[in-house]
């Protein structure tokens, strides 16, 4: 089981198909940024330790980066 199809909510998060439809998932869940603290858990690692090591691997499946809490307030971006 990954870290997303725990709590899933019901309604329009799933696809015709009837899967998950994962990214309206993360967005509901978290907004559109996922908090730093929460990535290596959505991403199904084992541990933080994990992630790490592959971030200095460049062996992330995503693109990943930093960013400051005061632009996304000033964005008006939802963050968690």
């Amino acid at each position: 089981m990954s870290a997303v199809s725990g709590n899933l909510p019901s309604g329009s998060t799933h696809s015709d198909s009837g899967k998950p439809d994962f990214e309206k998932v993360l967005v509901a869940k978290y907004g559109v940024l996922i908090p730093p603290a929460e990535v290596w858990r959505v991403l199904g690692y084992p541990s933080h330790n994990a992630y790490r090591k592959a971030i200095q691997k460049k062996e992330l499946p995503i693109p990943v980066f930093q960013y400051s809490r005061l632009i996304i307030e000033k964005a008006g971006l939802r963050f968690l």
